[in-house]
């Protein structure tokens, strides 16, 4: 009568390759995540010029909105720059068709966070015809099980 339940060590070996492609495999697919790509720019709209920042947000992934109160994600913001001299600081408007207005199940608040796609229009002030525009945006996003850390990307618009 055999009363063993530990699994031979033979058996244990044969399972320990398929452990570790498992672990290779989960720390490739976490290094990749990247779910949200930018885009940056300069269009004229009823004569005035503007910067248009779109954000392509990958299935089952959420940005968060730049009104955020204290306790929550990360806000998306936005710097920038032409040929190094700053702009003076507008929000830039928020326009999309997947806006979602609900309690986040992350942070236990009512947020505003999209997904899909979101355009932020950044009117300018004055006309732009040459030059570099250099555009720093921070942002959060998460999906229904994970937020990623707050991340910072740096975009540039030559103008001729």
């Amino acid at each position: 009568m055999k009363t063993s339940t530990c699994p031979s060590n033979s058996k244990l070996l044969k399972l320990l390759p398929l452990a570790a492609v498992l672990f290779v495999a989960k720390i490739v697919v976490a290094q990749d995540l990247n779910p949200i790509t930018w885009q940056v720019d300069c269009t004229k709209k009823e004569g005035v010029q503007q910067l248009e920042f779109t954000a392509s947000i990958k299935e089952g992934w959420y940005l968060y909105s730049q009104e955020i109160d204290e306790g929550g994600p990360i806000p998306t913001s936005f710097k920038l720059s032409y040929d190094g001299e700053n702009f003076e600081f507008i929000n830039p408007i928020e326009n999309s068709k997947y806006k979602i207005i609900s309690t986040d199940e992350m942070f236990l608040m009512e947020l505003i966070k999209y997904k899909n796609e979101v355009r932020y229009t950044y009117p300018l002030d004055k006309v732009i015809n040459n030059g570099t525009i250099q555009a720093s945006v921070e942002f959060m996003c998460c999906d229904d099980t994970q937020c990623l850390a707050p991340k910072t990307v740096e975009l540039t618009l030559n103008l001729k």
